[in-house]
């Protein structure tokens, strides 16, 4: 799994992006968090080696104080109800909201497919969070309600 690790991490550094590998709260786990991407935000890549399971996590580079979560879950909650792929989570103790994709790797040192599939998981990640995020950030700041908001953002 150390090969898959670096193998993102090297998907990473070919794009320009800036990487911090560091442990997870598990033994099993492994964090890269890429930053300086030029989207807003920092993207969390986290290993579960022993489940081969790869999830990237876009996360909100504001967090939402507690009056704005109830309208926070509202749009997350709508947000959900139209993808495909993928979920948006909200941390109702600290307002942190996040938009998560994870792939299966059923074989820990394969080859490039798994480049391939992760270079989609991580794109994916990245253009559903910037679709959504204009919205995200309108509901919260109170501009704008989850219903306005989701309709804004399913237009496009």
């Amino acid at each position: 799994m150390t090969d898959l690790l670096a193998r993102i991490r090297a998907i990473a550094d070919r794009s320009g992006w800036t990487s911090r590998l560091f442990d997870g709260e598990r033994p099993d786990e492994r964090h890269l968090l890429l930053s300086d991407i030029g989207v807003g935000h920092v993207v969390a890549v986290t290993v579960h080696i022993e489940a081969a399971v790869i999830v990237c996590s876009s996360i909100a580079p504001q967090r939402f104080d507690a009056p704005a979560r109830p309208a926070v879950m509202e749009f997350v909650t709508r947000a959900n109800a139209g993808l495909v792929e993928g979920k948006f989570e909200l941390d109702l103790d600290d307002g942190e909201v996040r938009f998560t994709t994870s792939m299966y790797v059923d074989e820990p040192h394969g080859g490039g497919e798994i480049d391939t599939a992760f270079a989609h998981c991580l794109s994916f990640n990245l253009a559903v969070f910037e679709l959504y995020g204009d919205g995200l950030a309108a509901v919260g700041s109170g501009s704008m309600t989850p219903e306005e908001a989701i309709a804004s953002v399913e237009a496009h």
